[in-house]
């Protein structure tokens, strides 16, 4: 993917912001004409005016929604009308993984469309660091999830078969990265911190069993800077962070440059594959974009994908938007901000303070000795909200001293935070869910006060 300039070769991804502008209202014009005859898309079409740019009739057309694409799928089975290709052209199918308990969407893809995802995916690993013949590795299991198949097919544009390590629990894959030696490792922050504390009760040295690991790449979950840089610091390699999802093309739609996910202490930059996709960070309120460093949801348009295209999803992601000026690496590429991507749906109000499962995240996940917790929000004995917290310990808590120590501590730290001050309960690893994989999306913060008391 590259275009002449003179005598030189530039990569799509280093087109100055015009060239991508361009290139954008292209792709989007030719986008609508097809989607003129889809008759999923034809009915909210069918206002815009004949004549006039592509890119400023957007803002007109209606967004459409997982409850959208899941009616669609109902009415029409198995793809949906959404489909826009002849069947005999569907060479691939990808599921959502239904976490969020609305249903499972499915989204085709044409042979083009396969074949691109890994194109796309693969820009991840190359800007991560990730050269032709290298081995990676990944802890995604093999299923209906785009994924795998896209991370996959990522790595192997970059000429060398993944090594898979999912299908086995943390200190097996300890083992089969000791064996193989990556030059890299995707997982998410659960399944990187998992990784690091079951090596550290094995005495696994990861540096010195890993001596060619250059780079961790993680999605999925955000994170607080002190977690990325101690992970930094015990794995010897740069945090990497990619965006992505079934329905942005069944591929990495974004990630972080050579620079990392962290640069001089503060969070970096997810950079947009503008060339094939056509992001908007818009208010959930008022649908009017917003300013560079303010909070919005992402909206996605897929101005390459054949089969299930879509036209201003809305994702119900909440990101902070960095603008389009050229960052260090040289891109304009449109970016958010890294490692705090998080729902706007899991906004939750506790004892009368709003509160973002994420930040909870990040103020536990910053201290050390926390290696994982589970949160539950509850009406508790006097009829009032509680928020209940379950906590293992990366440190050894066996004496009730330093245990009560350590509960105060987290205790405090809310109380001065949120205003909040929660039951902790310091228990065992094995107690709690550990999410491996990104099929299995993290909840760490659940809310029950529907079923009444809870302790």
């Amino acid at each position: 993917m590259c275009q002449q300039k003179g005598h030189l070769v530039v990569t799509v991804d280093l087109l100055p912001r015009d060239e991508l502008a361009a290139l954008q209202q292209l792709k989007l014009e030719r986008l609508l004409d097809r989607l003129e005859t889809n008759p999923f898309y034809s009915p909210r079409l069918s206002h815009l005016a004949a004549k006039g740019r592509a890119i400023d009739k957007l803002s007109a057309i209606p967004p459409i929604d997982k409850v959208q694409i899941l009616s669609d799928i109902d009415t029409h089975p198995p793809y949906g009308s959404i489909v826009g290709v002849p069947l005999d052209e569907i060479a691939a199918v990808h599921m959502t993984a239904g976490t969020s308990g609305s249903g499972q969407e499915t989204h085709a893809l044409t042979l083009r469309d396969v074949e691109a995802a890994g194109l796309l995916s693969s820009f991840a690993f190359r800007w991560a660091g990730l050269r032709f013949a290298e081995p990676a590795a990944f802890n995604i299991g093999h299923s209906n999830s785009s994924g795998a198949t896209a991370m996959h097919r990522g790595i192997q544009a970059l000429g060398r078969t993944p090594l898979l390590i999912a299908h086995v629990g943390f200190s097996e894959r300890l083992e089969l990265l000791a064996t193989i030696d990556p030059v890299g490792i995707y997982g998410t922050p659960s399944t990187i911190n998992g990784l690091l504390h079951t090596a550290s009760e094995l005495s696994f040295d990861v540096q010195a069993r890993l001596p060619s690991l250059r780079f961790l790449l993680t999605s999925a979950e955000p994170y607080p800077i002190g977690w990325a840089e101690r992970m930094m610091d015990a794995w010897g390699a740069t945090l990497f962070e990619d965006y992505g999802a079934t329905q942005s093309a069944s591929s990495i739609c974004a990630s972080s440059c050579e620079l990392g996910a962290v640069v001089d202490g503060q969070r970096g930059r997810l950079h947009f594959f503008d060339w094939s996709f056509l992001v908007e960070i818009v208010d959930p309120v008022t649908a009017l974009q917003v300013s560079e460093g303010e909070w919005g949801e992402l909206y996605i348009t897929t101005l390459d994908k054949e089969a299930s295209p879509l036209l201003r999803f809305r994702t119900a992601d909440r990101v902070r938007y960095l603008g389009t000026d050229r960052c260090m690496c040289g891109r304009s590429l449109v970016s958010i901000e890294a490692g705090s991507i998080s729902r706007l749906d899991d906004l939750l109000k506790i004892k009368g303070q709003n509160v973002w499962p994420a930040d909870i995240e990040a103020l536990l996940f910053s201290r050390p000795d926390v290696r994982e917790f589970l949160g539950e929000v509850a009406i508790g004995p006097h009829g009032r909200d509680e928020l209940y917290l379950r906590i293992a310990l990366s440190t050894d808590v066996s004496e009730p001293a330093v245990a009560a120590d350590v509960a105060v501590s987290i205790r405090s730290s809310f109380k001065a935070r949120f205003n909040i001050t929660p039951q902790v309960e310091l228990v065992a690893i094995e107690t709690l869910p550990q999410w491996k994989s990104p099929e299995q999306k993290s909840r760490r913060l659940i809310d029950r006060r529907q079923e009444g008391l809870l302790r």
